[in-house]
């Protein structure tokens, strides 16, 4: 490797995740900023995440799950990525 770092693709499953998640947050009136400060997570890390351009981690899901007063297994279930 030349040292730069790989670019993570995210996957159809990850923009859909990243829907349900800015849905759940819209029916709170939740902006990426609130969302940034109640979980700890970086704002610029979660503003890409939550566009649906990088994956989530468990972590960081489990992190907005509480937030959003869910858990992580429902906001996955909630995902229906097409075959």
């Amino acid at each position: 490797m030349n040292g730069e770092s790989a670019e993570v693709v995210a996957s159809p499953f990850t923009g859909q995740l990243a829907g349900e998640i800015r849905a759940r947050m819209g029916r709170r009136n939740m902006s990426t900023a609130d969302l940034s400060e109640q979980t700890g997570l970086a704002y610029s890390t979660l503003a890409r995440k939550i566009k649906g351009d990088q994956p989530f981690t468990t972590v960081e899901l489990e992190t907005i799950a509480k937030v959003l007063d869910t858990t992580i297994q429902a906001l996955i279930l909630s995902v229906r990525v097409p075959a």
